[in-house]
């Protein structure tokens, strides 16, 4: 295993990565560690102060360039799951399995194809007439995150760059905390 944290030349206050209680003394104490055949995937490591982590522990990222194979991607970009909760109601039902008969007995399986082959045709027809089905439509990711909640964020957030940048005064440190309280208790109430 490498140490990758310590294998790249920064500036002092990119190194830190705890702050003390005090706000005046920095250590190292956070490291990022890989393996050694991986080592020269690894681009860079830092620490960065900015990243608003809630914690005396500052936010350490590298970078990296990963190696891996490629996937097979299918054309059009990602294809979304057929929605089979639509089987639970009877018409749907009913529908899907008349036109999977219908698709059946417009191909036969003969008995000499290989297995292969009969699998194939069995996919191909369970696909098309699961369009019947329709497609699922993706949700809507934090559909709670409103504008008091980026107000409060963009608030926190704030406090804690002031806070940093002049090595946190005990009126910077007290504003900051009840910024994030605030916050917390707004997206408490809208979850």
């Amino acid at each position: 295993m490498v140490i990758g944290s310590t294998m790249f030349q920064h500036k002092n206050i990119h190194k830190s990565t705890w702050t003390a209680p005090d706000r005046l003394f920095e250590s190292q104490m956070d490291h990022m560690v890989i393996d050694a055949r991986h080592m020269s995937d690894l681009l860079d490591v830092r620490s960065y102060r900015g990243g608003n982590v809630d914690s005396d522990h500052y936010l350490v990222i590298a970078g990296m360039r990963a190696r891996i194979s490629n996937v097979k991607k299918l054309r059009g970009g990602r294809i979304r799951k057929f929605c089979t909760s639509n089987l639970q109601d009877e018409n749907m039902t009913n529908m899907y399995v008349k036109r999977l008969e219908e698709c059946l007995k417009q191909s036969p399986c003969t008995g000499g194809e290989t297995i292969q082959e009969e699998w194939d045709l069995c996919k191909r027809t369970t696909q098309q007439v699961a369009e019947v089905l329709g497609r699922q439509v993706s949700r809507k990711r934090n559909e709670w995150f409103d504008k008091d909640c980026e107000r409060a964020t963009k608030e926190k957030n704030e406090a804690y760059l002031i806070m940093q940048q002049q090595h946190g005064t005990r009126n910077k440190v007290l504003r900051y905390q009840e910024k994030k309280r605030e916050e917390k208790k707004i997206h408490k109430k809208r979850k």
